[in-house]
């Protein structure tokens, strides 16, 4: 991994950067008439279906792109930064009601408490450098700050109805690299399944050298120790 590569909130970039990759993509964008009935009965929650509908609505009307209007409505996003401000990878992420083309895939519908993984882009010149890994650590790691339980992902499983060009073109992780950092399969597809993974079940070294201990219970042990020392005295 480049140690020059720095892991940035893109709420922290000048937009324009991201808005060239992602509007350009336009892959989450719904532009099928919506069905609002269909909407309301695959909702779990009224609450759900109104968020949905009107970020719908909100991002058909946006004159200044998806990712603009994604991250005004609660969308989050990281992206990998070089020393030259270039950007080598993006991951976008938060609730589902932000992907609206998500309703599209048969794998559908998914747990709408969990966070979103809505996809990831590595430029090529950075594809063996293991930034999808890094990015997905910093993502995990904020959104256990932020209390979600869980993260879903629609995953991509290459074929042999498609080449291995256009399977690299597609910005899902692979089904494989998710199993590997501990996701495993809630609804099995294909091409596209979608995948989990329970945050609690993340840590997997010893507590002692995980981050969420060195950054959590150890700097609590630390003051405990110096307010016991204190006590004494």
């Amino acid at each position: 991994m480049n140690e020059n590569i720095r892991i940035l909130d893109i709420c922290k970039l000048d937009l324009k950067l991201i808005s060239n990759l992602c509007d350009k993509c336009e892959f989450w964008v719904n532009n099928e008439k919506t069905d609002i009935i269909r909407e309301f009965n695959i909702a779990p929650k009224f609450s759900i279906f109104l968020k949905s509908l009107l970020f719908n609505v909100k991002n058909k009307k946006n004159k200044k792109g998806y990712i603009n209007c994604f991250l005004k409505n609660g969308g989050m996003g990281k992206a990998a930064v070089t020393k030259n401000n270039k950007i080598a990878g993006i991951i976008l992420y938060g609730d589902y009601c932000l992907f609206p083309a998500l309703k599209q895939f048969a794998s559908y519908s998914p747990d709408f408490e969990s966070a979103f993984l809505g996809c990831v882009y590595i430029d090529e010149v950075f594809s063996e450098s293991g930034l999808e890994e890094k990015l997905l650590l910093s993502v995990e790691k904020e959104l256990i700050e932020r209390q979600y339980k869980s993260i879903e992902a629609i995953a991509k499983r290459i074929n042999d109805d498609i080449s291995g060009e256009d399977f690299e073109k597609i910005h899902f992780f692979n089904v494989r690299f998710l199993i590997s950092k501990g996701f495993y399969i809630k609804k099995n597809d294909e091409m596209y399944p979608l995948l989990r993974l329970d945050l609690k079940n993340i840590i997997t070294v010893p507590e002692e050298e995980s981050w969420f201990y060195k950054l959590f219970i150890k700097k609590q042990e630390k003051r405990s120790s110096v307010a016991e020392t204190r006590g004494k005295k």
